[in-house]
């Protein structure tokens, strides 16, 4: 299911590009044009969040995520492409519905690939701050695009939380790197790894790492045995 979906969203953007193309080699830039470009755009920006939430595929607590972005996102820009092409002005309930479910997916897609980072124990906050912060953006975007007139204070918290968000979203692949290398040290040292993760998902470990006994992932359901060749060199298999 997740080759066929890649594969889907590669010739989908393909598509796109080459309408795309073809519209700005156009002799005449006109309004047909600007809707085609505006069409391959929500095309693009559809497959991009599609991809972005296949990283949830097979993982057992988070798997939801993946379709809930996938349609949402569809939807979302499906309704977009109608409206610019059909031009329905005048009707907010159009355009707010399209921007709804295009900030679900958002988030969505969001927390797909930021689950993919491996933390260490004491670094796995700045986990659950990017969880928090994404969660909470959505949903005050979502109420601001609703209310008649969003006050200034919703959209001072939007910024905050959009700041936090973006502070953890660079904070992560730098933990990440971390927790990579004190695991990398202590399995070198032959130590057993206190923060282990699943080979298959990445998904930190509840139980570390010890001796010969077989360990089981509760994110994807994968067991495996981890096995120190020497105390300079080990490998998960």
């Amino acid at each position: 299911m997740q080759r066929i979906a890649l594969w889907i969203v590669i010739a989908s953007v393909s598509i796109s590009a080459l309408l795309g193309i073809l519209a700005l080699l156009a002799g005449d830039f006109g309004d047909t044009q600007w809707k085609v470009l505006g069409t391959t755009t929500s095309v693009t920006g559809a497959s991009v969040l599609a991809m972005a939430a296949t990283t949830a595929w097979g993982r057992r607590y988070i798997w939801w995520l993946a379709p809930l972005a996938a349609a949402s996102g569809i939807v979302g820009f499906a309704i977009v492409v109608a409206g610019i092409w059909v031009d329905p002005s005048g009707n907010d309930v159009w355009w707010q519905s399209a921007i709804t479910l295009i900030v679900v997916a958002s988030a969505a897609s969001y927390a797909a690939l930021v689950s993919r980072a491996v933390l260490a124990g004491a670094l796995r906050w700045a986990l659950s701050v990017a969880y928090v912060a994404d969660a909470l953006l959505a949903l005050t975007v979502i109420v601001a695009v609703w209310a008649d007139n969003a006050s200034d204070d919703t959209w001072r918290r939007i910024g905050v939380l959009a700041i936090v968000q973006a502070s953890a979203t660079v904070l992560l692949p730098v933990f990440h790197r971390m927790s990579r290398q004190s695991a990398l040290a202590s399995a070198g040292s032959g130590v057993p790894l206190d923060d282990g993760f699943c080979p298959r998902c990445a998904a930190p470990l509840a139980t570390p790492a010890r001796g010969d006994e077989a360990l089981h992932c509760a994110s994807c359901g994968a067991r495996f045995r981890v096995e120190y060749l020497s105390p300079a060199e080990a490998s998960a298999s």
